[in-house]
This record gives structure tokens, C-alpha cells and sequence, in this order.
């Protein structure tokens, strides 16, 4: 029989589990550094909608993806800012940004976890629908 902590971490187990084939269902383009990337990898990929992520298909555009993980004074930092972009590097000024600092774990380890959570956070923030008209008006104007 279960008690109720049990039958929290069974679910908890399966959400866990489930979240990653939730995540691949949908290919996310993207144009970010090779560290940022294998840092996403690492974590389960890009947490996203699959409303924001059939936009970017259908519109053919990429997040653009900038931030950074450092352990700094004994502090763990993970900061990240996103865009869209187009194929033909198209930038949006609509922007999304988020910061976690953690001072009392200071690891490359932790710092990664941090540049992922704010990634995902500022991939959850950003006005998809108003960064993707931008960048259109951009490219109809060039």
C-alpha cells in the first residue's frame, strides 16, 4: 500500500520521464554556441511550448540563444538572453532575459542547471507572436 510521499514521487517519476518525449516532440531550430548547446543537450533540450515551437517551424525562424554558466567568487551564475532570428540572421529586438544565482552551491555543475532554467524561463517569457512580426517586417523592408 502506498503512502502519500510514494505515490507523490511515482508521479513525480513519471512526469520526470515524460518530459523529455514531451520536448522531442518538436524540433526547436536554433542558433546558439556550441557550449549553450551541449549544455541544453545535457539537461533534456529546450523547454518550449509546442505552440512556440510550431511557430518557429512554420515561420522558419531560430531562437537565438546567448548566456552563460560561471562560478564566480564562490557564487554560481547562469544568465541567458533569447530572440528569434531568421535564416538570413534577421534579429529581433523583442527580447527575453532571466538570471538565477545560487550562493550556496558553487559548481559548473550548478552553474549549468542555472543557464538552463533561465533559458527555459526566458524561452517562456518572450512574445513569440509579436518577436516573429518583427522579424518579418525587418525582412520585408531590407
Amino acid at each position: 500500500m502506498f503512502n502519500h510521499s510514494a505515490r507523490r514521487a511515482a508521479l513525480l517519476a513519471a512526469l520526470w520521464g515524460a518530459a523529455p518525449l514531451a520536448q522531442a516532440a518538436c524540433h526547436v531550430p536554433e542558433h546558439a554556441s556550441p557550449d549553450i548547446r551541449d549544455v541544453v543537450v545535457q539537461h533534456g533540450g529546450y523547454e518550449i511550448s509546442a505552440e512556440k515551437c510550431d511557430l518557429l517551424n512554420r515561420q522558419d525562424l531560430r531562437l537565438a540563444v546567448t548566456g552563460e554558466a560561471a562560478v564566480l567568487a564562490d557564487v554560481s551564475i547562469g544568465w541567458a538572453t533569447v530572440r528569434l532570428i531568421s535564416r538570413t540572421n534577421v534579429v529581433s529586438s523583442q527580447v527575453q532575459t532571466s538570471t538565477y544565482v545560487n550562493r550556496f552551491a558553487a559548481s559548473n555543475a550548478v552553474a549549468g542547471e542555472l543557464l538552463v532554467r533561465a533559458i527555459n524561463d526566458a524561452v517562456a517569457g518572450l512574445d513569440f507572436e509579436l518577436a516573429a512580426q518583427e522579424v518579418k517586417r525587418k525582412m520585408a523592408s531590407r
